[in-house]
């Protein structure tokens, strides 16, 4: 048993070339032109002829420029959101490919989707999987559940997936655990491994702890980072157990967009932080790189047989650090 992707490219330049779109990418690329060329070339027709790329594409593509839809990425550009979107779906298929256990199909939960920068690839172009989307913001869910061909659930309380009622196969979230507080990220982090089929991965993106350097010497990624008021000192005290949170977002653009400010804002991990605690919830198999210089990601993998002593002790060692004790 083989197969599953969340972005199969072949299908993806099989639409490029037929007879519907080659057309207009000749000018572009030609038959001897490599994948990633082929790739490009949508993205660049995509961005410069909003009319052919509602056309390519299945799933609308979504008005970058409503604040209803877009709350943290602060990055209002079609541009961004296709050619990121798909980079980040090639990324996290690498990641899942290489750990997952062999199946015929995947059940698979995009958590935090967003208006579906990620979604739309392999909700489009997946490969034997079945995926669906949930998120908190309740204007972007409603703007997929018009517009994609999967589910997608609104998160309507803190830590409660009851729309999951079957193990998922893989779970990613791409720029989520980036933003939580220490206590918010345990909590969840519970709630995720307890969706999981034994053997089941999660794909979760982080920021490192040894970025926060970056905030004193680099002005773009200081603003970037919200930390124009606050010193890289007082940082790094904040983070001496290996996890720095700080507020950064307004509050009543937070309430809009279903997020809590005092718990969803700018956080950065230690790599031994996560190896320490996150081990709760399943094996670390691999950390590696997200976005060069921005982002990490964790791969966790769901033990498929987990002793009764164990789970008990875990689940009580998160509900202490959760609670701070």
């Amino acid at each position: 048993m083989s197969g599953g992707s969340l972005f199969d490219i072949g299908s993806f330049i099989s639409r490029a070339k037929s007879e519907e779109f080659w057309p207009d990418l000749r000018s572009i690329v030609d038959e001897n032109s490599t994948q990633s060329a082929i790739v490009e070339a949508v993205i660049e027709k995509s961005v410069n002829s909003p009319d052919w790329a509602q056309k390519f594409y299945r799933t609308p593509l979504p008005n970058v420029k409503d604040g209803s839809l877009n709350f943290a990425s602060g990055v209002p550009d079609i541009a961004y959101t296709l050619r990121a979107g798909l980079l980040n779906a090639q990324t996290l298929d690498a990641f899942w490919r290489k750990h997952r256990e062999p199946k015929d199909s995947y059940k698979v939960l995009d958590f935090g989707c967003g208006s579906g920068r990620i979604l739309r690839f392999p909700a489009e172009f997946g490969d034997r999987i079945v995926v669906r989307g949930c998120e908190v913001n309740e204007y972007a869910v409603n703007w997929i559940r018009e517009n994609f061909p999967c589910a997608v659930d609104r998160i309507e309380r803190p830590f409660d997936l009851g729309f999951v009622t079957e193990p998922v196969d893989l779970i990613y979230a791409w720029s989520i655990f980036t933003h939580f507080s220490e206590r918010e990220h345990l909590l969840w982090l519970e709630s995720l491994a307890g969706k999981l089929a034994p053997g089941g991965i999660m794909l979760l993106t982080f920021k490192p702890l040894t970025m926060v350097d970056r905030i004193e010497t680099d002005p773009a990624y200081r603003k970037l980072a919200r930390a124009e008021k606050l010193s890289v000192a007082e940082l790094k005290e904040k983070a001496a157990n290996g996890y720095l949170f700080y507020e950064c977002y307004d509050a009543e653009r937070s309430v809009q967009h279903g997020v809590d400010p005092v718990t969803f804002g700018n956080t950065f991990i230690d790599v031994g932080y996560i190896r320490r605690y996150w081990r709760r919830f399943g094996d670390v198999v691999e950390i590696g790189t997200a976005v060069e210089g921005y982002q990490d990601v964790v791969v966790l993998k769901k033990r498929k047989v987990d002793g009764i002593a164990g789970w008990v002790g875990d689940r009580i060692a998160v509900l202490r650090a959760a609670l701070g004790v």
